[in-house]
């Protein structure tokens, strides 16, 4: 009689939870942030989670701002301020606001690539482990551009799954707007 050894699988953990956007309870006008975003800016904004949050999960209504080969537009990005202020009642500069966009990309393109070359993790495994990062979440709308990325690390060809391409490299082209 022969015995089969049975492995025991670990499930994958549960999905992080995705932290609710607070309520626009805070008034301003694009005027008054104009004003008071060279001045009375939140100085720690890149460095508060909750706010990292907000940025991200707002980004996601601005695809023109955050697909490949869009021109950077000074006043799209202070209408995003204007909205992260209703929600915080932090003024959140235009450069802040990129530099969370710009750091948050480049995480999750290292974290995929760390998945994939270094851990040997297939497509499920790498979305699993994915969800243990805090911004996630909030950045899935940007994931779900990276299928050529992903496709390319992995060795294989890219099919047009239904994703943007985003082959990397800073793609959001400066125009000079302010």
């Amino acid at each position: 009689m022969s015995r089969i050894k049975q492995e025991q699988v670990n499930p994958p953990p549960p999905p992080r939870a995705i932290t609710p956007l607070p309520p626009a309870t805070h008034r301003i006008t694009m005027d008054e942030y104009k004003k008071r975003e060279k001045k009375d800016y939140y100085r720690d904004a890149t460095k508060d989670a909750s706010v990292k949050k907000v940025v991200l999960s707002l980004l996601k209504d601005y695809p023109d701002m955050w697909q490949n080969g869009n021109r950077f537009q000074t006043r799209k990005w202070r209408a995003l301020g204007v909205e992260v202020y209703q929600r915080t009642g932090q003024i959140v500069g235009v450069d802040d606001m990129r530099k969370m966009f710009m750091s948050g990309k480049t995480v999750l393109k290292q974290k995929i690539t760390f998945c994939i070359r270094n851990m040997k993790m297939d497509r499920a495994a790498t979305e699993a482990d994915l969800q243990n990062w805090e911004y996630y979440r909030h950045f899935l709308y940007y994931r779900q551009t990276l299928g050529k990325f992903e496709a390319k690390l992995r060795g294989e060809q890219w099919i047009g799954e239904d994703q943007v391409e985003d082959d990397d490299e800073d793609d959001v082209i400066f125009d000079g707007e302010s």
